[in-house]
This record gives C-alpha cells, sequence and structure tokens, in this order.
C-alpha cells in the first residue's frame, strides 16, 4: 500500500534526522522541478556541497531541450 510505505520512509527519515543524518536528504517540489529545473538541479548540488560543472550543466540543459516536458502530448488521466 503507498500510504504505508510513504509512512514508512518518513518515519525512516525522522530517525535518521534525530541521529544527525538529516542534511543526507534535499527535498524537490515536483511543480518547482518542472518550472525551474536547472534552479532545482543547482540547489540540490548546493545542498550537498557539490559543484554543477559547466559541461555537466549545458549536457543537462541540451537534454532539457531535446526532451521537453509533454513533448508527446500531455497525459490524459480519468479517475474513476
Amino acid at each position: 500500500n503507498t500510504t504505508s510505505a510513504i509512512a514508512k520512509a518518513m518515519a525512516t527519515r525522522k530517525a535518521l534526522e534525530r541521529m544527525g543524518l538529516g542534511k543526507r536528504f534535499c527535498d524537490v517540489q515536483f511543480d518547482r522541478l518542472c518550472a525551474q529545473p536547472m534552479a532545482t538541479v543547482r540547489r540540490i548540488y548546493k545542498h550537498f556541497g557539490k559543484k554543477l560543472e559547466p559541461d555537466a550543466e549545458a549536457r543537462m540543459q541540451l537534454y532539457l531541450k531535446e526532451h521537453p516536458r509533454f513533448k508527446h502530448g500531455k497525459p490524459q488521466y480519468n479517475i474513476k
């Protein structure tokens, strides 16, 4: 069940935070990732103390340009 899996994951995360390991997590909101992918990536790299190399950033930009979201149409969901 998805709800119990999420609850278990959050309990594990809270336990790790109590152990001082909270910095191992970087929360990312999906809507922000979609709206501002490179800004989100830069924030993730900064959170973990990593340098986003210019060539890696350029490859990511190229990927985003060549693979836009909904390139093949927006999914249609029908919850019944």
